[in-house]
């Protein structure tokens, strides 16, 4: 008799203990689904507002963040978006020619009066190329801030000299500069 009562109590404790360990378990279990989810909604509800929008004329896709002035390394932060410009390459205009034809049309853009982080885009459906006795000839259309379109031509040697002239649709010469390239 002893040793059935001894074995009741052995298996009352056996028992004991499993309930413990699992409901033990399933309050761990519970306590990290609930940290778990509790951290993935916290930067969803602090997170800053993106938007996205295509480039009608490039096709390029740009993003914006609610709040923010669009970062970009080693330039001014009131400089203009330079889009499409990855077409004079593709046309055989060396790096160093399409790098200083940048950076004259964000001069030009920042010397006259079009707002702050304009965008600029360069139309690949009128970008021509000629090639003539070592001389390249550029030309092509600049689309500002969606609305104005002006004439652009670049003039290369390809050996350091470079001409861009920039005019509006009338023909009017509006920029013109000489650039030899270091």
């Amino acid at each position: 008799m002893q040793q059935d009562i001894e074995k009741q109590h052995a298996k009352r404790t056996n028992r004991i203990i499993i309930a413990v360990f699992v409901i033990v378990s399933i309050l761990i279990a519970g306590g990290m689904y609930w940290a778990f989810n509790q951290e993935q909604k916290a930067p969803a509800e602090d997170s800053l507002r993106q938007t996205t929008e295509v480039d009608p004329t490039t096709g390029e896709v740009l993003t914006t963040t609610e709040g923010k002035t669009p970062e970009r390394y080693g330039e001014m932060a009131n400089t203009p978006v330079l889009l499409g410009f990855q077409e004079l390459l593709t046309k055989g205009a060396a790096f160093d020619d399409v790098d200083s034809s940048k950076k004259l049309v964000s001069d030009y853009i920042a010397t006259n009066d079009y707002k702050d982080n304009s965008k600029v885009s360069l139309d690949p459906k009128t970008l021509k190329q000629s090639n003539d006795e070592g001389i390249a000839t550029y030309t092509f259309d600049l689309v500002v801030n969606d609305e104005q379109r002006l004439a652009v031509k670049i003039v290369s040697n390809m050996i350091g000299n470079l001409t861009l002239t920039i005019s509006d649709k009338s023909g009017n010469q509006l920029y013109t500069v000489d650039k030899t390239l270091e």
